[in-house]
């Protein structure tokens, strides 16, 4: 279930790439189909690295990330998937655009243009996603949900009754006990 709904938006932010991004001369049915796919196949893999090292996983290699400073996880974390993200990505890349394009799009220009925007910005979306699941396990996510939305600090007004006892003699017997 959970695969099914990682795998729709992938699709459809591939679609939206697509429609947004990309060029208006590329705008073809079988442009979107590919989009399509090439999101789904992206959004799958970092889903499976979130499911392999994510705070919930049972991996040996997520067992170990957890041993770490929560910063230098979350920076080794997202640098793994970021690594996933851009292999899965140049891969699907090659499989699906190879044939009609002819690898036309594969030129120096893409490795120093396209490139190291695809690794920045998986960059950026492993490292908020990472940062998201972190603060969710150390805080909860009911509380997190609170902060985002901004009701946490929201003070509502108690009528509390504080009771008081003190006891005769209670520091001798505090002292005596240890």
């Amino acid at each position: 279930m959970a695969a099914a709904l990682v795998a729709a938006i992938g699709f459809a932010a591939g679609i939206g790439y697509r429609f947004f991004i990309d060029n208006a001369d590329e705008r073809e049915l079988a442009n979107y189909l590919r989009s399509g796919v090439h999101g789904v196949g992206i959004a799958l893999a970092g889903w499976a690295v979130q499911n392999t090292l994510g705070p919930n996983a049972r991996s040996s290699l997520a067992s170990a990330l957890r041993r770490l400073p929560l910063l230098r996880e979350l920076i080794v974390r997202s640098l793994l998937m970021t690594l996933v993200i851009v292999i899965v990505g140049v891969a699907l890349q090659f499989a699906l655009y190879a044939e009609p394009y002819r690898l036309r799009w594969f030129k120096l220009d893409w490795f120093t243009g396209t490139l190291p925007w695809i690794i920045g910005l998986g960059l950026v979306i492993s490292f908020v996603i990472g940062a998201f699941t972190e603060a969710s396990r150390v805080i909860g996510a009911p509380m997190l949900a609170n902060i985002a939305l901004g009701t946490y600090h929201r003070p509502k007004r108690e009528q509390l009754i504080v009771m008081f006892l003190d006891l005769a003699d209670s520091t001798l017997l505090a002292e005596a006990m240890g």
